[in-house]
């Protein structure tokens, strides 16, 4: 979209041979660049499942966003809260919250 941001989307399909099923994910994302420090992303996904049982039906919901905040140039914070509902619960929506600490790896 411009420098601060970026949109993706993906489709991932994935084969389960011991289940025999198959699950569709569609995930939408956007990366908000806030300064060199800062960041954030936001991921909005929905997962659909084909089995025996099931064609294609809604599987799970999923709104995250990641805040990122760089310590240093290796290492870094993240807060993550998140939204799920997912069948196994019927569809009841789950809070989850994530604190990561990060480091990075290169020459």
């Amino acid at each position: 979209l411009n420098d601060s941001f970026l949109f993706e989307k993906d489709i991932v399909l994935t084969y389960k041979r011991v289940e025999k099923s198959t699950e569709l994910d569609f995930i939408a994302k956007l990366y908000h660049t806030v300064n060199d420090k800062s960041s954030y992303e936001y991921w909005l996904s929905y997962t659909a499942e084909d089995n025996d049982i099931y064609n294609y039906a809604p599987k799970k919901y999923a709104l995250h966003i990641r805040y990122r905040y760089m310590l240093k140039k290796w290492a870094y914070i993240e807060l993550l809260p998140q939204l799920l509902q997912e069948r196994d619960n019927h569809f009841k929506t789950q809070k989850a919250i994530a604190l990561n600490f990060g480091l990075i790896f290169s020459k």
